[in-house]
């Protein structure tokens, strides 16, 4: 019941992120997740949107935190590496652009190509990566 609860609180934060039912939906959502991260019930599609979560908040040392327990969790993961790289990329949006670096978000989306490359496995996430690489790196 947890994992519907988070699901529906998250798109219903996502949906009314600008109005007052915003926080109520948030909590419920972080609650659900944070639960079922301490029960050990989280997917990989969980701690993607966990993450997702915290990063549309604006919470990066929040979701950095999500991000390595999911790292730790599913070592070698297409979805672990995209995250991540979704994240360092939105860290760096929310920096002044002379004080912006890459560089993490680089080496992520580039270990997400190197998994899907062996794997054979790739998705939107990561064609929607490989636009933004390419406009960072011109």
């Amino acid at each position: 019941i947890h994992k519907r609860i988070a699901d529906i609180a998250r798109m219903s934060y996502i949906e009314y992120i600008d109005t007052s039912y915003a926080d109520a939906y948030f909590e419920t959502a972080i609650n659900s997740y944070a639960w079922m991260s301490d029960s050990g019930w989280m997917n990989e599609i969980e701690y993607y949107n966990y993450v997702d979560l915290y990063i549309k908040d604006g919470d990066f040392i929040s979701a950095a935190r999500v991000q390595a327990d999911m790292d730790n969790a599913f070592t070698d993961s297409l979805l672990a590496a995209e995250s991540h790289a979704f994240l360092e990329r939105q860290i760096q949006l929310s920096k002044p652009a002379e004080q912006r670096n890459y560089a993490e978000f680089n080496r992520y989306y580039l270990l997400a190509q190197g998994i899907a490359n062996r794997t054979g496995v790739t998705d939107e996430r990561l064609l929607r990566l490989s636009d933004i690489y390419n406009e960072v790196n011109r």
